[in-house]
């Protein structure tokens, strides 16, 4: 199977912190020599920023690997951070939620230099979000039906600055239009955006969890049922003992097979039918064989794993 360029995915993590250096340096040049009120949005950058320096360590250590089997395990990594991305993505918007039902503005219209000022800071985070999230677009979504090993962190990520920018402009938006047409509009906005994190973070959640607790794939259901069913239609199988199916992370499956056939079939032919079966569909597959004999007793002819979809 085919991995991502690694390299690729570590370049886009470093521009990233790059662009939220920026904002973070932004903030502290403002804390020093304007105002002090600006720690708590300074503490949450810093979050952002630790978030991820964490997700281009994560990527460094999964672009470790020996053999395939270690790619398989590395591959967890970005996994665990995909959860921990949407966790925070939770917990930002929780923040940002409260706090914004609480706060009637999130200006200080009392000084007009430091409104300016703060303003044009907003505009810089808001700037960093956006061009993160360009970075990230195209891991935006979690496609389960779509062939291809997902980055549930980088997803993550986009999610977690999604937050930062709606949250963000949604009170941009309502100082403004508080400011020169007299409507409050802020919490109205603030439910909107969470309704729109909610839907585009619970997916990957749901995902990364399934991942974790190697769950079988539910968006391939039904075409393993259907396989399942052809083969019983094999020559010489007679019982299908064990079928289990799971998630290894996004875009690859595992499986595992035992099989009951009689004793004057042909099992390396069987082996090969069930090859053609799952080779599209399953990408690393165990397929135990059991002949019956004559009188009943049964004996353990071969144990084989089949390595379907590795090029």
């Amino acid at each position: 199977m085919k991995f991502f360029n690694k390299d690729f995915i570590i370049q886009k993590l470093s521009i990233s912190l790059i662009f939220h250096l920026i904002t973070f340096l932004s903030y502290i040049y403002y804390l020093f020599f304007y105002s002090k009120d600006i720690f708590p949005d300074l503490y949450f950058i810093s979050f952002l920023g630790i978030i991820l320096i964490l997700n281009l360590i994560g990527s460094l250590i999964s672009k470790k690997r020996i053999n395939h089997l270690y790619a398989i395990s590395f591959e967890k990594i970005n996994v665990i951070l995909g959860l921990s991305n949407s966790i925070a993505c939770y917990f930002t918007t929780f923040y940002f939620f409260t706090d914004g039902i609480r706060s009637s503005s999130c200006f200080d219209s009392r000084n007009f230099l430091v409104l300016s000022i703060t303003q044009f800071l907003f505009w810089i985070r808001i700037s960093s979000d956006i061009l993160i999230m360009i970075i990230f677009y195209n891991y935006s979504i979690i496609d389960l039906q779509k062939e291809k090993n997902q980055k549930l962190n980088l997803t993550g990520l986009f999610n977690l600055f999604l937050v930062d920018f709606l949250f963000g402009f949604g009170f941009f938006l309502s100082f403004y239009i508080e400011t020169f047409f007299k409507i409050k509009i802020n919490r109205m906005i603030i439910v909107l955006n969470l309704l729109i994190i909610l839907y585009s973070t619970n997916p990957l959640l749901k995902h990364s969890i399934s991942i974790l607790m190697f769950s079988r794939p539910e968006s391939k259901a039904n075409e393993i049922d259907l396989l399942i069913s052809k083969i019983y239609s094999i020559d010489g199988v007679i019982d299908i003992i064990l079928k289990k199916f799971w998630i290894v992370h996004s875009g690859f499956y595992a499986g595992k097979i035992h099989l009951k056939i009689s004793q004057n079939s042909n099992s390396d032919l069987i082996l090969q039918q069930v090859h053609s079966l799952f080779k599209y569909l399953i990408n690393y597959l165990t397929i135990q064989i059991e002949i019956e004999e004559e009188n009943g007793n049964n004996f353990d002819l071969e144990n084989k794993e089949m390595n379907l979809d590795l090029n």
